[in-house]
């Protein structure tokens, strides 16, 4: 401590007596920001940082808004590289796709895309939600379902999903 008193910083430095003890400050920013002491700096670090995970600029913010120490964004910045949660989900390189083109139908219902969804919490009897749409119509249909076996699905689409949207053409 007795370094940051001699030290050239920008930083404003006080002691705050606070009871019987006094408690050496920075009042620079304008909020009283303590002054930590090496041993308590790791630890403060695990709180602020190990409840997100937010990476080395948001840590760094968050505690300097707090607290302040000797070379603390250095120290962030180090320990936010070491952090193993951090490593074991860090993402590496993004992959972009290209888009493709998908080649439109030339007919009305040439293609017809099916989809059974769920299970959701039950509501009459049924867990699943049928769905099917055409590529060329705006023919959506949406039915509620009791199963996700295949048999009666596929007695589903005969009978409701294409009702009206007739069968797909092959």
């Amino acid at each position: 401590m007795a370094s940051y008193r001699t030290a050239t910083t920008g930083l404003i430095l006080k002691d705050i007596d606070i009871g019987p003890s006094t408690l050496f400050c920075d009042t620079s920013l304008g909020v009283t920001r303590p002054v930590l002491p090496v041993s308590w700096t790791r630890p403060v670090f695990n709180k602020i940082h190990g409840l997100s995970h937010p990476g080395v600029r948001p840590t760094q913010k968050a505690i300097a808004q707090r607290f302040v120490w000797h070379g603390m964004k250095r120290d962030i910045r180090q320990w936010c590289k070491e952090c193993p949660d951090c490593q074991a989900s860090k993402i590496h390189r993004h992959t972009h796709s290209a888009l493709t083109k998908r080649p439109q139908p030339s007919d009305r219902f040439r293609s017809l895309h099916v989809d059974l969804v769920g299970p959701f919490p039950e509501s009459h009897g049924m867990t699943y939600l049928f769905t099917s749409s055409t590529a060329l119509q705006n023919g959506r249909r949406r039915c509620p379902f009791l199963t996700h076996k295949l048999p009666p699905a596929l007695q589903l689409c005969s009978i409701i999903g294409w009702h009206g949207l007739g069968f797909p053409k092959i």
